[in-house]
């Protein structure tokens, strides 16, 4: 598709943009482009349309922007694109979607992002004088065709990393690695993902050394299936060992089984379901546990309830997750977590994120006490009955309600 913005060409907007009454403005159209983490470079979209005024708060536009993005099967990612139109261009709305490969150069990703804006933006244009036009022309020669895909659907990654810093009485030295598999379609998500960190730190004190090795690795294995617009099930498998956790060898797996309120084709924009699922696992022990084990067969179940928003007023998410073991209910957690970003009004937010935990169930505590050194060290887990961070704020800004200039230039010099 390719397309032309004339300024004073002939308007051609088709089955693009239904008809309507101009509502001469007498200005330029004002927009608010709300595009979060979707677009890592939202400047140049402000050198690039000229046309239209950005502002800094959606209370002055009359077009807000909402932009989202999710992850496609192939590790790639859908950006969606809504219109909302806001003040005299109430009642006008419409959202285009753009898939994008895993590998895509970053400009290719704007420019096709670019020519989805200006779509959007044909029929609110037309409002704004009735001697602006538009010509919008679609080439169907230059559709590519459907190609055969000789990797069907899966797609592999590779990280490697090590790391190294230090001070004269401090070193530490790390190592990582990380390798997924996974194959994603409508129907079904294979994901199979392996973990291993190892971490050497050294501390010089005033009498004496102070060594600090600890390992981690994880595995893990989820098959699941979709069961329409609502509802998916599947199983996990998973394996693992971690020096902190005190745990030397621990495998298991269960089934799981999730609903959805809203379809989840509106995933982009709201979430709000459920999830049940239980596990069984075997798990041994480096140090003997404050239960007097070595090892032990666990039977667990959870409940998860997740809720997410992306609007023009701004986003929230929280996820609530509880657990028990089968065989006591009296050793079980609760996890709290929220995020919320809302405008109040012109230029003023409020900001809050919150994790908060009850946890009864530590059973893999190590019997002996940690000595003050794991405890400041962080080398072992500890004991707790809860967990909690908290952060809230307010953001204000005022001035200018015009966002159009890019200056670039020192951008890092502080």
């Amino acid at each position: 598709m390719s397309v032309r913005l004339a300024l004073a060409a002939t308007l051609v907007l088709g089955a693009i943009v239904s008809p309507v009454q101009a509502a001469t403005l007498d200005r330029r159209l004002r927009v608010f482009f709300d595009c979060g983490r979707a677009i890592s470079d939202p400047d140049f979209f402000r050198r690039e349309l000229t046309f239209v005024d950005f502002v800094r708060e959606p209370a002055v536009a009359d077009v807000h922007i909402l932009a989202a993005e999710q992850r496609t099967g192939s590790s790639g990612r859908q950006v969606t694109l809504t219109f909302i139109g806001m003040g005299v261009m109430s009642g006008n709305a419409s959202s285009l979607d753009q898939a994008f490969e895993s590998q895509a150069p970053e400009d290719h990703v704007r420019r096709k992002l670019l020519r989805l804006v200006r779509i959007g933006l044909a029929s609110y244009m037309a409002k704004v004088s009735s001697d602006l036009e538009f010509d919008v022309d679609y080439d169907s020669e230059s559709r590519p065709p459907v190609l055969a895909d000789p990797w069907d659907s899966w797609v592999f990654r590779v990280e490697l990393e090590g790391r190294a810093e230090g001070e004269s009485r401090r070193h530490s030295r790390g190592i990582g690695t990380e390798l997924t598999a996974a194959r994603i379609t409508e129907d079904w998500k294979f994901n199979i993902e392996l973990q291993g960190k190892r971490r050497w730190d050294r501390y010089q004190l005033q009498d004496r050394s102070v060594r600090d090795d600890r390992s981690e690795y994880r595995s893990s294995t989820e098959l699941i299936r979709s069961l329409g617009d609502h509802w998916s099930w599947g199983g996990v498998a998973f394996a693992g060992s971690s020096t902190y956790e005190n745990r030397q060898l621990e495998y298991g797996g269960g089934p799981g089984l999730e609903y959805s309120v809203f379809p989840y084709g509106q995933s982009t924009y709201r979430r709000l379901g459920f999830a049940y699922v239980p596990t069984i696992s075997q798990t041994r022990y480096i140090e003997e546990t404050v239960y007097f084990k070595e090892r032990e067969v666990l039977l667990r179940h959870s409940l998860q309830a997740f809720l997410a928003f992306i609007q023009p007023w701004g986003d929230a998410s929280l996820r609530v997750e509880g657990g028990a073991l089968l065989r006591d209910l009296r050793k079980h957690h609760v996890r709290v977590e929220g995020e919320l970003s809302i405008r109040l009004t012109r230029g003023l937010s409020l900001t809050f994120d919150m994790q908060i935990g009850r946890t009864q169930d530590q059973l893999n505590l190590a019997r002996d006490d940690a000595t003050d050194e794991e405890v400041l060290l962080r080398r072992k887990e500890l004991g707790t009955d809860y967990q909690y961070e908290t952060d809230i704020g307010l953001r204000y800004t005022f001035g200018s309600i015009f966002n159009n200039v890019v200056n670039p230039r020192l951008k890092h010099f502080n």
